[in-house]
């Protein structure tokens, strides 16, 4: 209905009736760039939506004219108390959205963002909406959230929901690139799609002149070419290998006296916790954020299995094969340069402002917009192409520990001392506060077994 003047007039909607406007009274419409206006293609990607009364689905609709007008379209709905009427259908039980109170169980309600935005979210396989969206009367239990959209890598985790919560998740979605350079050697693994780096061979200066006294002395090292993990090896990619081979980590296992895995806790900061695992390691994480609450043989279990799958030779990198991938071709003790402040431009660390209501004490002096760990590749790469080599969690070496290692290391290809009980860490974390734990040079000696939410790794390879 159309006013004397242009736009759309008002039409109160009798009893029973509900009635949806492309815009608010007294407004044009955009007409859009397809064959439908604005409001029309964002009707009719939510219209098939189980789940949503038809109120919500407006609702939902509105929202998505609104974003993407930045307001400057604001649809309007009229209509009286009405029985709830799903077009698409209810959800099944079995995935708890959009159910009555079952058994007395509470509902909860859920938020999803995302950035990118139009997100389609699948929740236990059944496809709820499209993001920024929000759900109600979500039953309390354990759900699979899946976020797809083309042309980027596919989120998936689990989150248990608690009775009556609240919950706002907010997934980063990795762009899936495709590689302009014919020539490149670099590759991508199949089974896992990890991205490696071709790294071409050279000499460097291992290790520091100022540093620990198990970092000195700084000496010459060579290494010929290899292939190193773009990133750090995520979650989602972890995954794959349990679903195949049904692994239980050391953590989940709670072996070597240890319970769970060594982890923070608002108020409590860091001590072992029972129940804490790589699935859930005391925060959210999406599929695309480092695995976390691996030991050194969780991460020999997981290099078994990827080896069988390609005929590959994947590993863990030697501690100077590392150094030299981290330095990527600079001789300060970062690869961005020896100022800290520079930090967080390249380094998710501990810093000192507030992400989500949690806030350290101590730290950084800069904002690196991550609490916990960050997704892989947010923050700036090396030289190398390499991304998140110093902070967001530290990595596992291959090498066993020695405190006089590298006063007697040889000069070309050093592969570690054998045999002995503790092995490497490298890279500092999101925990790391001290500037020097930050830098190509410093290691930290670990037993094999154990493990932490801010500890993961990457690999090598020779290519193939």
């Amino acid at each position: 209905f159309r006013s004397g003047e242009k736009g759309l007039a008002k039409m109160d909607a009798p009893v029973g009736t509900v009635i949806a406007y492309a815009t608010s009274p007294g407004s044009v419409a955009a007409d859009g760039r397809d064959r439908n206006g604005l409001y029309t293609k964002h009707l009719l990607r939510t219209i098939d939506q189980p789940g949503l009364s038809v109120p919500q689905m407006f609702n939902q609709v509105g929202l998505e004219v609104m974003r993407e007008t930045k307001r400057k379209q604001v649809p309007w709905v009229s209509n009286t108390p009405i029985e709830p009427v799903y077009l698409a259908g209810r959800l099944s039980p079995s995935n708890g959205v959009n159910q009555a109170v079952e058994a007395g169980l509470e509902r909860g309600n859920i938020t999803i963002f995302s950035n990118p935005s139009g997100v389609t979210v699948y929740i236990d396989g059944k496809r709820v909406g499209v993001t920024p969206v929000e759900l109600t009367d979500i039953l309390p239990g354990k759900k699979t959230i899946r976020m797809e959209k083309a042309g980027y890598a596919t989120e998936e985790t689990q989150i248990t929901f608690r009775k009556g919560s609240r919950t706002v998740l907010r997934f980063t979605l990795m762009e899936v690139k495709k590689d302009l350079v014919a020539q490149s050697r670099d590759f991508t693994e199949p089974k896992t799609n990890m991205d490696f780096v071709h790294i071409s061979g050279g000499c460097f200066q291992m290790e520091s002149t100022d540093g620990k006294s198990d970092e000195k002395p700084a000496h010459e090292v060579c290494v010929d070419d290899f292939y190193m993990g773009k990133y750090e090896v995520t979650v989602g990619q972890w995954r794959k290998f349990i679903r195949d081979t049904s692994y239980k980590t050391e953590a989940e296992k709670n072996s070597a006296g240890w319970v769970g895995c060594y982890s923070y806790k608002k108020g409590d900061d860091k001590k072992w916790r029972d129940g804490r695992d790589w699935n859930n390691p005391g925060f959210f994480q999406s599929a695309s954020q480092p695995v976390v609450c691996v030991s050194y043989n969780d991460v020999t279990a997981f290099i078994r299995w990827l080896n069988r799958q390609d005929g590959n030779r994947y590993r863990l990198p030697t501690e100077a094969e590392w150094e030299y991938a981290a330095r990527g071709r600079t001789s300060s003790s970062r690869y961005w340069g020896d100022d800290p402040g520079a930090t967080c431009s390249f380094a998710n660390v501990q810093d000192k402002r507030s992400h989500d209501g949690l806030k350290w004490t101590n730290g950084f002096d800069c904002n690196d917009g991550y609490f916990f760990s960050a997704p892989v590749g947010r923050l700036k790469a090396n030289k190398f192409g390499l991304y998140d080599m110093l902070g967001n969690v530290y990595e596992w070496c291959s090498d066993i520990y020695d405190p006089v290692y590298f006063s007697v290391t040889p000069r070309n290809k050093p592969q570690g001392l054998s045999p002995g009980s503790l092995r490497v860490i490298r890279g500092g974390s999101w925990r790391s506060s001290n500037p020097a734990e930050v830098s190509a040079a410093f290691h930290v000696r670990l037993k094999s077994a154990y493990r932490s939410d801010a500890l993961g790794f990457r690999l090598v390879s020779p290519g193939q």
